[in-house]
């Protein structure tokens, strides 16, 4: 199966690529599908998504310098295919995710600290497109299982959202959250 699938209901992203470098991507029977890979540049973090091949699907840019951080996603020639940029006059630190003629996409709502985000597609009239649940460090540890890592799982809602575009974004939704 790769990441794209349209049967994939859920993907399970572990939150460590943005410390650690190499992470898995999952669907909903614990399955790995793709893979994230970070890779520090001097002005600039990279994150590229795989697919279950190891075949490059596209890369996510976030640039390091500035007060609102801007995430690019690009396919494998470099075209851009969306960008994710904090707005400036939102108060409760929100970001959207715009296409290649800036119009906007997606549109997140809710809270980290909450743990629940839903995601609207603005091309749909904002019906829901995806749920995006982040999984605490202590919530995996029970007694048969002492894994302490934090994951954020997406549930996609829509089946036609654009899949590739919406895991950036919650990468991108996951890491605003992470430095704030």
């Amino acid at each position: 199966m790769n990441l794209l699938d349209p049967s994939i209901t859920q993907y399970v992203l572990d939150n460590r690529v943005w410390r650690a470098g190499t992470s898995d991507i999952a669907d909903q029977t614990g399955t790995k599908v793709g893979s994230m890979r970070r890779k520090v540049l001097p002005t600039q973090t990279e994150i590229r998504f795989t697919d279950s091949d190891g075949s490059l699907l596209c890369t996510m840019r976030r640039k390091v310098l500035g007060m609102n951080p801007i995430y690019d996603v690009r396919d494998t020639t470099g075209s851009l295919l969306g960008r994710a940029k904090r707005t400036a006059v939102d108060l409760r630190n929100s970001m959207r995710m715009y296409g290649r003629d800036k119009e906007e996409l997606f549109r997140a709502r809710g809270s980290a600290v909450k743990r629940q985000i839903i995601i609207s597609d603005l091309k749909r009239k904002g019906k829901t497109c995806a749920t995006i649940r982040k999984t605490g460090t202590w919530e995996g540890v029970s007694l048969s299982c002492t894994d302490l890592k934090e994951r954020c799982v997406v549930q996609i809602e829509d089946p036609k959202t654009d899949r590739l575009l919406l895991l950036a974004y919650a990468m991108a939704l996951d890491h605003l959250a992470r430095s704030t």
